[in-house]
């Protein structure tokens, strides 16, 4: 199997792993968790930076398929190399009217339309403070995905008249706070936006 995609290297050692965990019996698989997580603390992060709209965000360099073509408002995008997890940036105008608290709603339209998720839920919600001192409206919350069920988080930020949001998207079985770490990297107050 040939991969051409950003990143061989980690392609090679899941392709590796996938071999050994069909192989390998219940006494190797448990030595094997247990050197991976004594190797593994956490993931190496990349930085993708935005200098149209003046933000950036964090995500893990394991991410290496990107989400091509990239259609407004969607303006990043990154999955595993079996499609999940998954991280999108969007930018969109605010709406005239719209409070912060409320900004998950048109995201959730944006997400619906753009990627297909369906069934959204919220479990939780709340106004928090990013590393640089913005006010975000941070969710966690449930959607389909093809009638497959997946657990997101997302962030919004307000920057003039913009709308930054922050998705990120996995398993079910992916613990929450993993995911609200992923999302709350998004930093707004380290550039101006270009004109």
């Amino acid at each position: 199997m040939q991969h051409t995609g950003e990143n061989p290297e980690a392609f090679d050692r899941l392709r590796s792993l996938g071999d050994f965990w069909q192989t390998a019996n219940y006494i190797a698989k448990r030595k094997k968790r247990k050197e991976f997580t004594a190797k593994h603390p956490g993931p190496k992060l990349k930085t993708y930076l935005n200098k149209q709209f003046g933000f950036s965000l964090d995500y893990d360099s394991e991410l290496v398929l990107s989400e091509k073509p990239l259609q407004p408002p969607l303006v990043f995008g990154k999955r595993g190399l079996l499609g999940l997890p998954g991280i999108v940036a969007m930018v969109d105008d605010t709406p005239d009217g719209l409070k912060l608290e409320n900004s998950e709603v048109p995201v959730f339209r944006r997400l619906e339309e753009m990627l297909n998720f369906s069934d959204i839920a919220i479990h939780e919600k709340e106004t928090i403070r990013l590393s640089d001192g913005t006010a975000a409206n941070y969710f966690a919350f449930s959607l389909k995905h093809k009638k497959i069920e997946l657990l997101a988080a997302g962030v919004v930020g307000f920057k003039e008249k913009k709308m930054i949001n922050v998705t990120a998207f996995s398993h079910h079985f992916t613990p929450p706070a993993q995911l609200k770490d992923m999302v709350t990297t998004l930093k707004l107050k380290e550039m101006p936006l270009n004109r």
